[in-house]
């Protein structure tokens, strides 16, 4: 019997275990990021705390916006309007721009040690864009065990870094800076080299060319200012937590709304590798087999998104208080509250690839932008007088609307293909 070639293997891996790697990837780094948190404030103080959440705060919705969730609209492109080339090009600038806006904003707008921690993120997050591209090529061709042994990696030698410089040093910005050293040898040494094998063994040479950046940046502009909006959602309390109450609540705001990254982790597990199998759904106009894996993927962000409700509400202050530290365990009613508004950021989430693979790009924009108004308008009237708990409330009304949007909006696109209406 003659030997496979590597193209032909492809398939067969991409059949074996693809959600249980992608399962593993997203939940090992989920829970990396929480233990990041978890780390500055047991290693460090609740000031660092605070500086530490306002440097994801505000480097995140600029550079959701440069990132344009370019990965997935590779992963899902059927068309092949674009080629990798152009998609590659496209990062990389949009990664610089985002590194020198967030710069600048660090270097004008705050001072001292919140100033540096700032920029250090930055850079971890503009790396963290360009890996991000690089894990579309792995989607895209069914390989999620590439994109999650990245995930695993850059989990292990980020917070191993991070660890390493926090426990000699208890330098907050140098310990951001290694831990964004080691994401980089990570997307040099795994990402890169992997990607570009895979590209060419599907007869797709990663020096492909197609279609032009401008086009492509235009394509990709809703999907960008949909992640700005919703990036703004998540952030807008925090901004207001910080102006009203300081940076030392603001420390205790972020890590309860981090464990809801954890529970992400499994969401994204779902997606991720369903998201070609929807656009190829929308493709063949199987608005059955659309329908039924949107509504799947609903009920089980629901269902998740209740586990951890229950789990905040009997037993939140002890795993506050074990998590972070005794004083946390006071903020348990803010934390069911987090966690409410987190099951509302599960259907929001998978919503999202079900529309992206429908190609309602600017539905999604708007969506997001109905949401983070809510959320900020609720913010600004609640947090002054109602503090933490006026942050949290506002942050799942927010994201109330938002699921409840979503969710109308798939059913709307259900329609449309059943209709046979045009894809966009």
């Amino acid at each position: 019997m003659p030997t496979p070639t590597t193209s032909q293997l492809l398939p067969e891996l991409s059949r074996r275990g693809s959600f249980g790697w992608t399962l593993a990837g997203r939940v090992i780094y989920g829970l990396a990021q929480w233990g990041t948190l978890v780390l500055v404030a047991k290693l460090g103080s609740v000031a660092d705390v605070g500086r530490f959440s306002l440097g994801l705060a505000v480097t995140a919705p600029v550079m959701v916006f440069c990132n344009m969730h370019l990965r997935n609209l590779y992963a899902t492109d059927s068309t092949g309007r674009f080629g990798w080339s152009t998609y590659g090009q496209v990062r990389r600038v949009t990664a610089l721009v985002g590194l020198l806006v967030c710069a600048v904003m660090a270097a004008s707008l705050y001072e001292g040690t919140a100033a540096w921690v700032i920029a250090a993120v930055a850079l971890a997050k503009s790396i963290e864009m360009l890996e991000d591209l690089r894990y579309g090529v792995f989607q895209r061709f069914g390989r999620m065990d590439g994109f999650s042994k990245s995930l695993i990696l850059r989990a292990v030698a980020g917070l191993g870094a991070l660890t390493a410089v926090m426990v000699t040093t208890g330098n907050l910005p140098l310990a951001v800076l290694c831990m964004a050293a080691a994401w980089a040898a990570v997307w040099l040494l795994h990402d890169r080299p992997r990607s570009d094998a895979l590209l060419d063994a599907r007869g797709q040479s990663h020096s492909a060319k197609g279609g032009s950046p401008r086009g492509l940046v235009l394509m990709a502009l809703p999907m960008g200012l949909m992640w700005l909006v919703d990036s703004l959602n998540q952030n807008l309390p925090r901004y207001v937590v910080e102006a009203n109450l300081g940076e030392e609540l603001l420390g205790f705001y972020v890590p309860m709304t981090y464990v809801v990254t954890v529970g992400s982790a499994f969401v994204f597990a779902l997606g991720a590798p369903l998201a070609p199998r929807l656009a190829r759904h929308v493709a063949e106009r199987n608005a059955p087999a659309f329908a039924k894996m949107s509504l799947g993927l609903f009920g089980l962000a629901a269902a998740m998104g209740s586990v951890g409700v229950l789990v905040a509400a009997t037993v939140g202050d002890i795993f506050l208080g074990l998590a972070y530290a005794e004083s946390f365990a006071a903020y348990q009613p803010e934390f069911v509250w987090i966690m409410i508004g987190g099951a509302m950021h599960f259907v929001l989430a998978l919503s999202m690839y079900a529309l992206t693979a429908a190609r309602l790009l600017k539905t999604q924009a708007v969506l997001y932008l109905v949401a983070a108004t809510t959320t900020g308008v609720a913010a600004l009237a609640w947090v002054p007088c109602s503090g933490l708990m006026g942050a949290a409330k506002a942050s799942a009304l927010g994201l109330a609307v938002g699921a409840t949007g979503a969710m109308l909006a798939v059913t709307f696109a259900c329609v449309r293909l059943r209709r046979g209406g045009p894809h966009a």
